[in-house]
């Protein structure tokens, strides 16, 4: 498939999960944007489609078997498909307003008195909110808007994943329910710097800023379990470490590639090989395409090591915290 066929079909496929979440929640959407590669550097061969809806409560089992049963007949590795992975949230744990307010909204009363107070100050909240969060893509460094995420609790709960490493749980019958999830944090941060929406408003209108700390904090939280899949998901792995470090020193989360190429840049010569391999992979290959050479390979667990321990070194942080 040529790359213009295949923006073709990777737009087919975010407006048809899209629909299926339409289908399936309806009303209680209250948006659906796009995240990760696909709004920072474009899609690659092996890229999965990032999906982050918001919704006004809690999925039901029998609305998280038919999105599970869905996806499992529109995504896929290989032959043409490509990989969807769909968060939702409650917007009370990802919206710009506070919980609380999440709560009155449903009972139908008002924190402060009245609906029409209530409702001069969300606007007055929107435009501070969506001006914090535009001037630093989704991430206000400060932290200090009432309204953004460093009041809530860390890590989020995410109320549904669908992800195409999970397929063989999902056909044996797991249903996704709600977890804690870092990854939540910069899937928030991804959709308002890409500002890609399916459905609904624009992301800045419903999801808060993300403060900086919570994005280190978040690309931290992942490492150990990614440094345990280095044997059976090399690329993925190196690629990851690599960004980890890279939104530690920077404070930006950038493309996969870029991360690569601004780890091998920093490392040893030794162990440049390794990113500089896992980036190409990421560019011009699929998984079941994916060889690495004896050389290269061998240099793979220290090359991970290294990175981890600078971002963590960092971020003021060591392995026990």
């Amino acid at each position: 498939m040529t790359g213009k066929g295949r923006a073709t079909a990777d737009e087919g496929l975010a407006l048809r999960v899209a629909e299926l979440l339409d289908g399936v929640v309806g009303d209680d959407v209250i948006g659906c944007y796009l995240h990760g590669s696909a709004v920072l550097g474009g899609m690659r061969p092996a890229s999965d489609l990032d999906v982050l809806a918001v919704t006004r409560r809690s999925l039901d089992d029998e609305r998280r078997r038919e999105l599970t049963r869905g996806l499992l007949g529109m995504s896929g590795i290989g032959g043409g498909l490509r990989p969807v992975e769909l968060m939702v949230a409650v917007r009370r744990d990802v919206a710009r307003d506070s919980p609380a307010q999440h709560d009155a909204a449903e009972h139908g009363t008002a924190e402060h008195g009245t609906a029409e107070h209530e409702a001069a100050e969300d606007e007055a909240g929107e435009k501070e909110a969506a001006q914090s969060g535009a001037d630093d893509g989704g991430v206000t460094r400060s932290g200090s808007d009432r309204r953004d995420t460093a009041s809530r609790q860390f890590p989020p709960v995410v109320d549904y994943l669908y992800g195409e490493w999970l397929r063989e749980w999902y056909e044996a019958g797991y249903v996704p329910g709600p977890e804690p999830m870092p990854d939540l944090v910069l899937a928030v941060a991804s959709a308002l710097a890409g500002d890609r929406t399916l459905v609904g408003p624009p992301p800045a209108e419903v999801l808060a800023p993300v403060p900086h700390a919570d994005v280190i904090r978040a690309s931290l939280a992942g490492l150990d379990e990614a440094l345990s899949g280095v044997d059976t998901d090399t690329r993925n792995v190196v690629l990851t470490v690599a960004r980890v470090w890279a939104t530690v020193e920077t404070g930006e989360i950038v493309p996969k590639d870029e991360a690569a190429a601004w780890a091998a840049q920093r490392l040893p010569e030794e162990y440049r090989a390794v990113t500089e391999h896992a980036r190409e992979l990421y560019l011009g290959s699929e998984y079941a395409d994916e060889v690495w050479p004896a050389q290269v390979l061998a240099r793979v667990h220290g090359c991970v090591e290294r990175m981890a321990a600078a971002a963590r070194a960092g971020s003021g942080t060591t392995q026990d915290t």
